[in-house]
């Protein structure tokens, strides 16, 4: 059960590292749409305050599982934004973005790492849970 918890400790301090990452290149990158397409640049600063804040509060037990939600949906809406407006164009009939920078290689590879940190503690809490239970019903019978 000791190996669950060091896990879960490890794949959440990445988790929180890769979640403030993906928070500064989301915010870097809205600064570059606020002047051209402002919609789009807002909802690239709202996934920049989520991430920032999964990143920051991920530490709190109470609130991991719904950290790790709350990152996982600003993870998947930074993804459906970029991809909107940088491969299909946008809606109001602008041309689509260059797609590669630098910026978007860290922000691709924070959101690689979020999602393998998330589903590394999704697995530790499972198996610490389990071993839990396993433990609890050896125990009864021991009684």
């Amino acid at each position: 059960m000791r190996g669950e918890a060091v896990a879960g400790s490890v794949a959440t301090v990445v988790g929180a590292l890769s979640a403030l990452v993906l928070g500064v290149v989301s915010g870097r990158v809205a600064s570059s749409y606020l002047d051209d397409q402002p919609w789009v640049g807002a909802l690239y600063l709202v996934g920049a305050i989520l991430l920032v804040i999964v990143g920051l509060d991920l530490w709190s037990p109470a609130r991991r599982r719904g950290m790790w939600s709350l990152g996982a949906l600003a993870c998947l809406g930074v993804t459906a934004v970029f991809l909107v407006s940088t491969a299909a164009g946008l809606p109001d009939g602008s041309e689509s973005q260059p797609w590669w920078d630098a910026w978007v290689g860290v922000g691709l590879l924070a959101l690689a790492v979020y999602v393998v940190a998330m589903t590394a503690w999704l697995a530790s809490a499972r198996a610490a849970a389990s071993g839990a239970r396993w433990h609890g019903q050896v125990a009864g019978l021991h009684r």
